[in-house]
């Protein structure tokens, strides 16, 4: 079900987010020889990532051992890191409750927050997160090197998009996981049909926004580095339906079909990956996930159940008659859940505010806090 080791022509890298962002105006036990999550589909795998000519190759499940162990041998000739510590590059909305996650597991101190400014870190030094600025890591922290790392910034927030990357990766000894949080967008599928791990995505040139998330993701995967693929994220006051109330009257089609994951579940599921839940090893190596509540809504659908809930005031119109053939797709990722031994905690929109859409973002955490 994922990647082992992939190799691509010069070409290929990938980011975060969400595949309903654009649609709504802003708004292991991994086996030898399984299908790439890359793009396969009914494609060879040549035609991998529909860009040029590309290849993979999948190493046996003793290579995960091999590279963890090689990996630890090099940390350990440049200075040790815990492994138990994390380092969360983009500390945001998402990767603010992954550190809360870790830290229950891991316990105190074993969090480092990132960020380009000063202006969150009272807020992750309450959650128990230690934060630092891309400054300090540059500086008197040169040097320093983390068993486990998660980059949830997204491309909108630097000026150097590849280069963050970059640094995201020295950042990392190798002896533990690296997931990079990517979208679900940069799979092609958009006439309404089924969609899953195993689906082509975009060609390169075709999309400035998909051009450097594919671009990204080449980059960590060769890194031996993984890719977590989100759909939609929302919690109960972020998100398209936000976006959909301050509207009201929408024109848009509100047939289109979107996918969502709770920003709780896409921090599980991340979580899931940097303690290498699932595999025999503890460790991932250049696999590609996706994350989603498996439960695929459209615009119309999405809004009547928030609107029944009572939770949110207002009401919104799409006021266009026709998606033409602009429909969406059906996200799946059974594939993954096998793989990472998760399930979501939320399984829809629907019954998240069903529920009362109560959770920790709405308890703990201001909800228009930045990535960064």
């Amino acid at each position: 079900m994922v990647v082992r080791s992939v190799r691509f022509s010069p070409l290929v890298t990938v980011c975060r987010g969400g595949d309903v962002s654009s649609a709504a105006g802003r708004a292991g036990r991994t086996q030898t020889g399984r299908s790439a999550i890359l793009g396969l589909g009914k494609q060879s795998t040549l035609d991998v990532l529909c860009v040029g000519q590309c290849s993979m190759m999948a190493y046996k499940r003793e290579s995960t051992a091999v590279i963890a162990q090689a990996s630890a041998q090099d940390s350990s000739a440049q200075g040790s890191s815990n492994t138990n510590e994390l380092l969360i590059v983009g500390p945001g909305v998402l990767g603010s409750y992954l550190g809360k996650l870790w830290l229950d597991t891991h316990g105190a101190g074993t969090v480092v927050g990132q960020t380009n400014t000063t202006t969150n870190h009272e807020v992750l030094k309450s959650i128990g997160i230690s934060p630092r600025t891309g400054d300090d890591a540059q500086g008197v922290k040169a040097g320093q090197r983390f068993a486990n790392v998660a980059y949830c910034a997204p491309p909108s927030g630097s000026e150097d998009y590849p280069g963050d990357i970059a640094k995201a990766l020295s950042y990392w000894d190798g002896s533990g996981n690296f997931i990079f949080t990517s979208s679900a967008g940069v799979y092609s599928v958009n006439d309404g049909s089924d969609c899953n791990e195993s689906s082509p995505v975009n060609e390169l040139g075709s999309n400035p926004r998909t051009d450097a998330l594919l671009l990204a993701e080449k980059a960590v995967l060769e890194a031996g580095g993984c890719v977590m693929r989100l759909v939609g994220l929302y919690h109960r006051t972020r998100g398209p339906h936000t976006f959909f109330l301050k509207q009201g009257d929408v024109p848009r089609w509100g047939g289109y079909t979107v996918n969502m994951i709770h920003y709780e579940d896409a921090a599980s599921i991340c979580k899931a990956v940097l303690v290498g839940q699932g595999s025999d090893t503890g460790i991932y190596r250049s696999e590609v996930f996706v994350g989603c509540d498996g439960t695929p809504v459209t615009f119309q659908d999405m809004m009547h159940a928030i609107e029944e809930s009572g939770v949110l005031p207002g009401h919104v119109e799409f006021t266009e008659k026709d998606g033409g053939d602009n429909k969406g797709k059906n996200m799946s990722n059974t594939a993954t859940r096998e793989q990472l031994q998760w399930s979501p905690k939320y399984s829809s929109v629907a019954a998240f505010f069903k529920q009362g859409a109560e959770d920790w973002y709405c308890r703990v955490q201001p909800t228009g806090m930045p990535h960064a």
